[in-house]
């Protein structure tokens, strides 16, 4: 699929139908908790239909092939050896979890690669947290980063630490695996706070739905796991919600096309679900967007266009300050989302943006430089002050190999004559639908 134009019907006011995949991020921990406890991915319902879950499916598959019951393994003192070759492909959550799994394997050798993008996400504070734990993980290329050459062992475990203020996959990798550890774990997290620690909680949930034994202490620094192993018959447990990083969008579209409601189809509310990017209710509802969840599952999204106007009114002079270090997946929509409908902000605690499939702080400023919005960026914040910019001629979005920075953009459309996409086939990494369902509401490419 080469470059998308897209271009907006604002003769539509009909109502948009929505239908989200699965979260991925959910799917991701159920896939590594089944497989530790001996269940493949088909004993698992709902997971998403993308490329993340379905290279992750395909590894998993592998391994199991050659070796039924992790489980049954990791409590044989010398078990048959195994070798295998697998590529994660271009999911780095995949890759992370992976990397913790294969190293908890005994008796194994494992070369892991992946796509050329992912190889620049940095690996070392995973790797080297392992290593202190007893795994054996050594790099094939460049130090810190993948293709890894793994050998299975028993891994003691015990008291551990790792640096919580990259990634949060780092500390999710090690703790669902750590009920097969001699010791189980007792982990703390260091550096200046844990980000994204909403998707901990995930895996924390998860976990003890599944049977394990695992706590967190009250200042979120510590968590200590025990060697209660998994139990398969919890496994169909861990069936993933609708993805609420998804719904981002539409709340993002909502914001934009204040005279259209959108009806999700499925969306569990936020006091249910285990996703930290549920708190995206609440933050689009600031902004003037309301959610009503219905009796049958879906959940309906309307936004006020006065109140919406008002706050756009009202930033001119006290921008809106939103901390997102606990849900940076929706930065990008929030970003696009705010600089159209004219309300000014200041995004504070995204560090770690830096360091997704792409540079999301510097690639949300000069796309959105694009098309008429002249952001300020630095290491820790992303800002909009009203400032504006010509928009030229043929400009085209770059996508930067980055699935959430295709979506985000896509919405634009509704403010422009025409908006052009380059490589949107990145989208199907979490949501292959997602340009369907934009056609369907009366964007036409």
């Amino acid at each position: 699929m080469k470059g998308i134009q897209l271009v907006y019907d604002r003769k539509r006011e009909d109502e948009i139908i929505v239908t989200l995949p699965t979260s991925k991020s959910m799917a991701a921990r159920a896939l590594i908790i089944g497989a530790l406890a001996g269940v493949r991915p088909s004993g698992i319902s709902n997971l998403p239909v993308c490329t993340d879950t379905t290279e992750l499916t395909a590894s998993i598959n592998s391994l199991l092939d050659v070796i039924s019951s992790p489980a049954d393994r990791i409590g044989m003192s010398n078990p048959e050896p195994v070798c295998l070759n697998l590529n994660l492909g271009l999911g780095g959550t995949s890759l992370r979890f992976f990397t913790a799994l294969a190293s908890s394997i005994p008796s194994t050798e494992m070369e892991i690669d992946c796509a050329a993008p992912l190889k620049k996400r940095p690996l070392a504070p995973l790797c080297e947290a392992l290593n202190t734990a007893g795994a054996e993980i050594g790099y094939l290329g460049t130090p810190g980063y993948p293709p890894l050459f793994i050998k299975g062992t028993h891994i003691p475990g015990g008291e551990r630490e790792i640096s919580a203020s990259i990634s949060s996959q780092f500390v999710s990798a090690m703790i669902m695996c750590a009920p097969y550890w001699k010791e189980g774990l007792k982990l703390s997290l260091t550096g200046d706070h844990p980000v994204s620690f909403p998707y901990i909680d995930m895996t924390v949930k998860m976990m003890l739905r599944a049977g394990a034994e695992v706590g967190i202490s009250d200042d979120h620094r510590t968590i200590s796991v025990g060697r209660n192993q998994y139990i398969p018959s919890r496994i169909g447990t861990l069936s993933p919600e609708a993805d609420w990083s998804a719904a981002s969008y539409f709340y993002e579209l909502a914001l934009v096309l204040p005279e259209r409601r959108i009806e999700i189809s499925s969306l569990t509310p936020p006091h249910d679900s285990l996703q930290g990017d549920s708190k995206c209710a609440e933050i689009f509802n600031l902004l003037g967007v309301v959610t009503t969840f219905n009796d049958d599952g879906s959940a309906s999204l309307t936004c006020d266009k006065r109140k919406r106007d008002s706050i756009a009114s009202l930033s001119t002079k006290s921008p809106i300050e939103l901390d997102m270090s606990a849900t940076p997946d929706l930065v990008p929509a929030l970003a696009v989302g705010m600089c159209i409908a004219g309300i000014r902000f200041n995004i504070t605690g995204i560090s770690h943006l830096h360091l997704k499939e792409s540079d999301r702080i510097t690639a949300l400023q000069i796309e959105l430089g694009k098309i008429g919005y002249s952001l300020e960026a630095g290491h820790d914040f992303l800002s909009w002050n009203g400032g504006r910019t010509p928009v030229g001629e043929n400009e085209a979005i770059d996508t930067y190999h980055d699935h959430r920075i295709a979506m985000a953009f896509a919405v634009a459309a509704v403010s422009l004559p025409y908006l052009y996409i380059n490589d949107p086939q990145v989208i199907e990494k979490s949501f292959p639908d997602y340009f369907d369902i934009l056609k369907k509401a009366g964007f036409k490419s």
